[in-house]
């Protein structure tokens, strides 16, 4: 047991101490009153004064002399706060005081004040310190023993060797006569309380009527007629509602709806989408094309959560000018799963498009401010959709001085531009060279020639684009390129500038 000692202190008229902020003493060392521990086994190791002489009968009581309800540290009646349990205790002898559970002679705890000053020193030890064996007799060849043993107390009735059986928790208040029912007839306003007995903690339970007056049951029962109705809108109160649909409610409900007018549930949208990772790309390509899916289900204010129900079903088509066939998608287990498409897909020139098709079951039934059913917002088990495209394209050919012999020059793929751009720059990183006949040149693929032909113009800078085609500038040719392995022979219109000579330039052309 934890014990802060000091020094010994013989005090002629009172302790004090150094300073203000300073106790003179601990609970601890104090002889009964009220002590606090943490546990329950510092409670237990609070200790009574041990024999004076071994193997003498027990005199620690003796040894005090002042007081015959104390000994050592343990006094009749004392108090103990224990912070494990958050409970407080009285130190009760065995036998005493309603204290009788381990008493096999006298059962009823019923012994007193006589009983317990007529009592030897052992048996008042063992009765607050019951896991300690006292002597009670000395060793002599009368009693046959001839050291201290546990045999000299095994005839005591009250050596329990529970440490707990002299502790009793203490419960503050008074024992009354608790309710353990209360019923409500509404129809005849009949109030009954049940209480568990007479009031002396024994006995038949109490049963007692109350009749409560008209609206003391914090129930609205209007004085008017059912068929009278609110005059003017009051809160949320509408005109022309009867007294009668006002009838039965509580004063809460009553109050909730004068102060806060009906609150319908709202919702956000459900949403699906479908993306790819394309922008650009050439036309009759194999891909590996992977189309990414992502939903949600809207939200619901009353009961809050989840708008929709769960995709039960998901499809994606080719809506643009491939011929991909219907893909259709696993769904779940979580209620937005939708899985995601990766397939082999051949582009087409144009605009690939793809629409994703989900199915939503039946969502939850909104609820007003009231608690109310609110059919008039709820998610209708429907389909949702969603489209992503990109498009493909065949290259445009730039010219380049890279000379393949024969007065024949090379051509580099220009970047990708879309069929619906405009005012697309050509840049011819060369001087033209007429005795070697090279000049500049530009290939625009037919099929994506919208309308008659194209125009070029030169970039000029500050002058802006100057006209140069249609016009003598240019001669317009057919020839072919092998655009890719999968794309051999594609038309090509070849626009091939004549002389004046030039030297580098950049071509504005229009589709």
């Amino acid at each position: 047991m934890p014990n802060p000692v000091g020094i010994n202190s013989y005090v002629t008229n009172f302790f004090s101490p150094n300073d203000l902020y300073m106790g003179v003493t601990h609970s601890i060392n104090n002889i009964g009153g009220f002590q606090e521990f943490a546990t329950i086994s510092d409670r237990n190791d609070i200790p009574l004064i041990p024999n004076s002489v071994a193997n003498a009968p027990y005199d620690g009581f003796t040894l005090k002399n002042d007081d015959p309800w104390s000994c050592g540290r343990r006094k009749v009646g004392m108090m103990v706060y224990v912070l494990e349990t958050q409970k407080l205790y009285q130190l009760i002898p065995n036998g005493f005081f309603g204290n009788g559970d381990n008493d096999t002679v006298n059962t009823t705890g019923a012994l007193g004040v006589s009983d317990w000053i007529g009592m030897p020193e052992w048996e008042r030890a063992i009765r607050i310190d019951p896991i300690n064996v006292r002597v009670k007799d000395g060793p002599s060849p009368q009693n046959g023993f001839t050291t201290t043993t546990a045999e000299a107390v095994n005839d005591v009735y009250l050596a329990t060797n529970d440490p707990n059986s002299c502790w009793v928790e203490l419960k503050l208040g008074i024992d009354g006569n608790p309710i353990s029912a209360v019923t409500y007839d509404a129809n005849s306003g009949d109030l009954t309380i049940t209480l568990t007995h007479d009031g002396s903690g024994a006995g038949t339970p109490i049963e007692f009527t109350v009749t409560l007056p008209t609206g003391y049951d914090g129930i609205y029962d209007p004085i008017v007629d059912d068929t009278t109705v609110v005059p003017t809108t009051v809160g949320g109160i509408e005109a022309l509602t009867t007294a009668g649909e006002l009838a039965g409610l509580s004063m809460n409900q009553m109050w909730d709806k004068l102060l806060f007018p009906t609150v319908n549930p709202t919702t956000t949208a459900v949403n699906l989408n479908l993306n790819d990772s394309y922008n650009l790309i050439e036309a009759e390509t194999t891909i590996n094309m992977v189309l990414t899916t992502t939903t949600n289900l809207g939200t619901l204010t009353n009961p809050a959560g989840p708008w929709a129900g769960p995709v039960n079903a998901a499809v994606i088509d080719d809506i643009g000018v491939g011929n991909m066939a219907q893909q259709v998608l696993n769904v779940g287990p979580a209620p937005t799963d939708i899985d995601d498409l990766t397939i082999a897909y051949i582009t087409k020139l144009g605009i690939n498009k793809f629409r994703l098709t989900g199915s939503f079951d039946q969502g939850p039934m909104p609820l007003d401010s009231t608690g109310a059913d609110y059919p008039g917002v709820r998610f209708n088990a429907q389909d949702k959709t969603n489209t992503t495209d990109f498009e493909a394209v065949w290259p445009i050919y730039i010219g380049t001085a890279q000379d393949l012999g024969g007065n024949n020059y090379g051509f580099e793929k220009r970047g990708l531009v879309s069929q619906s751009a405009n005012n697309i720059p050509c840049v011819q990183n060369y001087g033209e060279n007429a005795a070697n006949n090279l000049w500049h040149r530009i290939a625009i693929p037919q099929a994506m020639v919208q309308g008659g032909d194209i125009t070029i113009q030169l970039d000029a800078g500050q002058l802006g684009y100057q006209p140069s085609y249609p016009g003598s500038a240019w001669i317009k040719t057919t020839t072919s390129f092998n655009v890719h392995n999968d794309a051999q022979g594609i038309p090509y219109f070849l626009y091939t500038k004549q002389p004046n000579q030039g030297g580098q330039a950049t071509w504005i052309i229009n589709w």
